[in-house]
């Protein structure tokens, strides 16, 4: 009867860890987080996790996917803000987000290669 009553409390505490999202990034760099920042409702469509990971698996055009969009952001060749343009013009995200500082922001974030550490 124990074992019942504490696999269902172990059921319920993973079911909230799991279900409660992220919404920082830790002061450590070997810390790797889901940033989902607060966007203002005008801003509808994708979240920038979702849109980043559109971008990661080459679902917007003009945006190539995988290790090619990690190295085409790491040289400049393409923003957070053309990911956000690929976006709107996907019909994924409003236009508004393309004046969104903290949305294009979090679309950085969330394409940034972890830093791993000694």
């Amino acid at each position: 009867m124990r074992y019942k009553k504490f696999a269902g409390g172990i059921t319920v505490l993973s079911l909230c860890f799991a279900l409660a999202p992220i919404t920082k990034v830790g002061a450590s760099e070997k810390s790797v987080a889901i940033v989902t920042p607060n966007i203002p409702s005008n801003v509808a469509g994708a979240n920038a996790f979702n849109l980043s990971n559109l971008a990661r698996s080459g679902y917007l055009e003009g945006i190539p996917s995988g290790s090619q969009l990690s190295w085409e952001l790491a040289t400049g060749r393409i923003t957070a803000h053309d990911i956000v343009k690929a976006g709107v013009q996907a019909n994924q995200v409003s236009s508004d987000a393309l004046n969104n500082p903290a949305y294009i922001r979090a679309i950085e974030l969330n394409l940034a290669e972890p830093r791993i550490s000694d």
